[in-house]
């Protein structure tokens, strides 16, 4: 299941963290799944909003 973070809960991560290591950890997430491009399941799906 996916959670849901809404701004409340973003400050609080940003305030405990500090904001240069939550943009540096958030970079290193994306970084590493466009590395693992490759290797994703790449279909058409339907949106579910």
């Amino acid at each position: 299941m996916t959670r849901y973070i809404d701004v409340q809960d973003l400050a609080r991560l940003v305030n405990r963290k500090g904001l240069p290591t939550c943009l540096l950890e958030m970079a290193d997430y994306i970084r590493q799944d466009y590395l693992s491009w490759h290797a994703f399941e790449k279909r058409a799906r339907v949106a579910n909003h």
